[in-house]
């Protein structure tokens, strides 16, 4: 469960913040901004809440869900679906509208024919940009390694492969599962030896494989001594190929090839096909959240929520050399001075004082074609008498002009 906004507050936290990109395609490649530019946008109407997020690339937009309540109180939570055009940063709402039961963080892809495709608590949801029409399935049931427990079971990563299967995993249950968009039906199960949890990543480098993080069991339950376990699964023989590698979070660099972040925050290249790491940094200032993973460009750099001593918001890794560059969040003016006055008003919620540094519960990192990144938070958009916070839901970080 994210902690609220309210606690991390009270707590004065500095957190994550999650990036997001989309931009207009070049034949020549973006020119590097040297001096790149915070923008913000706005969820209007939007509550605090979990979010996920996905390029669009042949709309040119970022698609993001959110687990959203009612206007009136006692309404129940629901999963919403919005479009953010990138070319000039509108918010266009969609008919969707699913039950949200529990604390679900999301998962969502684009199919190469333009479908969105989400997942949220124990259903898979496919939606229509062009018809409007939403369809959805339950999860298979399933009897797996681990005890579950009545927040188990529940979606936490999803991908979809080259053939347009798409392949989910839920958590505290050891498989994976492949549903059949042309049938409408599950048809794939693939046993596993250990168990997803928030925070796993699964992902589709080629046909008829799939790469996939997990935590280890003991005696039906998680072994707080174990290690990330990282592994590959081959679809067609169901075959499970655990690599040595200690994988908390990672991104696909290639077809052969990822760059993974341990828990100790180191960063390493991972061969996909011998099993080889090759360390490219150490004790990298990689923010936590279970939900804000790396992000790779394709181009030599990898982009990763930033958090370290009065610095948060982003940062570009080199990948050839290592080298660190942090972009820190505009509001952050004077981080930790002595005595900040409390500049909030009386009995106000959500609320940060004009000098702190807080975490806005970042929840994915998004890069669009041109570079520029573009940052989800947990954050309230405008509408909330309550809400003065120094930032809004969603930050772009524009590094080309």
């Amino acid at each position: 469960m994210s902690i609220s906004i309210a606690k991390k507050l009270a707590a004065w936290c500095i957190g994550l913040a999650l990036l997001v990109a989309c931009g207009v395609s070049s034949t020549a490649g973006p020119i590097p901004n040297p001096n790149p530019i915070w923008r913000s946008v706005d969820l209007p109407g939007q509550y605090s809440g979990f979010r996920s997020a996905t390029f669009d690339r042949s709309r040119n937009c970022v698609w993001i869900i959110s687990r959203q309540r009612g206007p009136n109180a006692g309404d129940e939570m629901s999963v919403t679906l919005t479009r953010l055009n990138v070319a000039n940063r509108s918010i266009v709402a969609t008919s969707v509208n699913l039950p949200a039961v529990g604390y679900d963080v999301g998962s969502i892809a684009v199919d190469s024919h333009g479908g969105i495709w989400m997942g949220w608590g124990q259903i898979l949801a496919y939606y229509d940009p062009g018809t409007e029409a939403v369809r959805s399935w339950n999860l298979p049931p399933y009897s797996g390694l681990a005890r579950l427990y009545s927040m188990d079971g529940r979606i936490v990563a999803l991908t979809i492969d080259p053939d347009g299967e798409i392949w989910v995993v839920a958590s505290m249950v050891s498989a994976v599962f492949g549903f059949n968009p042309t049938t409408s039906s599950w048809d794939r199960t693939v046993n596993l030896q250990f168990v997803p949890i928030m925070g796993t990543k699964i992902g589709a480098p080629r046909t008829g494989l799939l790469t996939i993080s997990g935590v280890p069991l003991n005696s039906g339950a998680l072994d707080p001594s174990g290690t990330p376990v990282f592994a590959l699964v081959m679809t067609g023989s169901h075959e499970v190929k655990v690599l040595p590698a200690h994988v908390r979070d990672y991104a696909m660099t290639g077809t052969d090839e990822i760059v993974y972040a341990d828990n100790a925050g180191n960063i390493a290249k991972l061969s996909l096909t011998d099993g080889v790491s090759t360390v490219v940094a150490t004790g990298a200032p990689i923010g936590r959240s279970p939900s804000a993973h790396l992000e790779s460009d394709g181009k030599g750099d990898l982009w990763f929520s930033l958090l370290a001593y009065r610095s948060v918001g982003v940062a570009q890794l080199n990948l050839s050399t290592g080298a660190i560059k942090r972009f820190n969040f505009p509001y952050v003016i004077d981080p930790g001075g002595p005595g900040p006055p409390n500049t909030c008003p009386t009995n106000a919620i959500h609320c940060i004082p004009d000098n702190a540094v807080f975490d806005p519960g970042i929840q994915a990192i998004v890069l669009d074609q041109r570079a520029n990144v573009w940052i989800v938070t947990e954050l309230n958009g405008s509408g909330d008498p309550n809400q003065r916070s120094p930032m809004t839901p969603i930050m772009e970080l524009q590094t080309s002009p």
